[in-house]
């Protein structure tokens, strides 16, 4: 009851805020026409972008296995492994695009939930729910968010591209066990090049792929700020 009451009162403490920044009704009322315009903008360029990552990672997928099958392991090795890194890094993009995406979306739903009460009344906060809702229910529907599977999807594929690249070195590895370590070292140094390249690669888009910095609010406030 203690958290709800002080959720409750977060709320209309941001919302006061808000108010001020807003504070002719006309300016509420075409910030509201904005975001659900902006919100509807999110929602289709969310799944362009998923369509476009899903494209190229089946390619490079189809790609992979085709030379899989081709012997490639034992064949072309590094390109098989550059393969398997190009397919890593689309696939995390794709899982941090997702998350972005979420965010921005997330962002313009709250400024709906803020604003749409005053002319159209709390239509977006209102969930009508029929029945009892069960996952083992399975001619029924559920309360599963589609952007949210849709994000473990990827993370899923991001694990396989990183379990299977894994798999390439450990084979390569003991192939070559009965060899010393400066030789295994000097014969795979392409592998180990493609390696560390993709490592600083995954830094960088984990680091510098963000949008700018905002100011973290508590965990139970919503923060408002200005871009």
């Amino acid at each position: 009851m203690d958290a709800e009451n002080h959720r409750q009162n977060t709320n209309a403490e941001v919302k006061n805020v808000y108010n001020k920044r807003y504070k002719s009704r006309d300016e509420r009322k075409e910030a509201l026409k904005n975001a659900l315009e902006i919100r509807k903008f999110e929602i289709e360029m969310y799944w362009k972008r998923a369509t476009y990552f899903w494209t190229i990672i089946a390619v490079i997928f189809t790609g992979y296995f085709l030379l899989v099958n081709a012997g490639g392991l034992m064949k072309y090795p590094n390109l098989v492994f550059l393969v398997n890194c190009v397919g890593f890094i689309f696939s995390l993009s794709w899982f941090l695009v997702n998350r972005g995406s979420k965010f921005w979306q997330n962002n313009w739903e709250r400024h709906v939930d803020l604003l749409e009460d005053e002319f159209m009344g709390p239509l977006y906060k209102t969930v009508i729910q029929t029945g009892d809702l069960k996952w083992w229910h399975l001619h029924k529907e559920d309360k599963y968010s589609v952007s949210k599977v849709n994000q473990l999807l990827s993370l899923y594929v991001v694990a396989i591209w990183f379990f299977v690249g894994l798999n390439h070195l450990i084979f390569k590895l003991n192939l070559e066990l009965s060899t010393n370590w400066p030789y295994i070292i000097i014969m795979n140094w392409k592998s180990i090049v493609l390696a560390i390249i993709t490592i600083c690669t995954t830094y960088a888009l984990l680091h510098y792929g963000k949008s700018d910095p905002v100011k973290q609010g508590t965990r139970d406030k919503l923060q408002i700020d200005q871009r």
